[in-house]
């Protein structure tokens, strides 16, 4: 766990006795964002964020993208988030916590969010610090979890990926069995491969554009249209919202 930049470092003794927060009651939730977040494009995305915790000061954790860029977006969450919410990052491009204080720290946050960084790598680095266990768990307990980019995609059953520079398909955790897209608008060739991968079987998904966000609202999702709800396990309701409707594009 980290504190905001120029802090001391990791504060162990708060870390070792925090406890989860949520309390069950908050249906599962997922805020899947198609890009621009933490800058002034998706500053509403943010704000609204915040809302979904349905908390005064909610503790919102950054697992942030990893490379050249992962300072700057770390400065930027601390920016978004410091007069609204109690902050942290975990990064994870060093295994330098054991994985049940990495568990108990996301546990006891009301919001995770994801920042990118490519689909693939993202879920390389989760998987070899058990985060992907832990990301399953907070969610089914009420954390909502959030993220834009790679950092929406990864919750998807299935998406289309151009971190590599060709994109092609590759399976998210599968948290909502359907498929993604992000930068709808403005990467046209990952837009062409969606529409083809779902022409090819994928499942059906959605295009979301830079500043637009789905939201997913219950344990399981049936995937219907613009604002689909269903019945999820034990009859409890399942809903998924577009917002703003015109630029999250359904595919089917």
């Amino acid at each position: 766990m980290a504190v905001p930049p120029g802090g001391a470092g990791v504060d162990h003794r708060w870390a070792m006795s925090a406890t989860t927060t949520t309390t069950g009651r908050r249906p599962p939730r997922i805020l899947a964002i198609g890009g621009g977040g933490l800058t002034d494009v998706g500053a509403a995305i943010d704000r609204h964020l915040v809302d979904l915790s349905e908390r005064d000061d909610p503790r919102v954790c950054l697992l942030p993208a990893s490379g050249p860029d992962a300072a700057a977006q770390i400065a930027r969450f601390y920016d978004v988030f410091g007069g609204r919410a109690q902050p942290s990052h975990l990064p994870l491009d060093r295994a330098s916590d054991p994985p049940d204080l990495i568990r108990r720290h996301l546990l006891a946050q009301d919001v995770i969010y994801a920042g990118g960084g490519g689909l693939l790598n993202v879920l390389s680095r989760w998987r070899a610090n058990g985060v992907d266990r832990v990301l399953r768990e907070a969610w089914q307990a009420g954390v909502v979890l959030a993220g834009q980019s790679a950092g929406s995609l990864c919750w998807f059953e299935a998406a289309v990926t151009a971190a590599a520079g060709q994109p092609r398909p590759a399976r998210g955790l599968g948290l909502l069995p359907a498929s993604n897209s992000v930068h709808w608008s403005a990467a046209p060739r990952r837009r062409r491969a969606f529409l083809d991968c779902i022409a090819d079987g994928m499942p059906a998904g959605w295009g979301v554009d830079d500043g637009a966000a789905l939201l997913f609202e219950g344990p399981s999702w049936p995937g219907r249209s613009r604002e689909s709800t269903g019945r999820g396990p034990g009859g409890s309701s399942a809903r998924a919202r577009r917002w703003p409707s015109t630029r999250c594009r359904r595919a089917s």
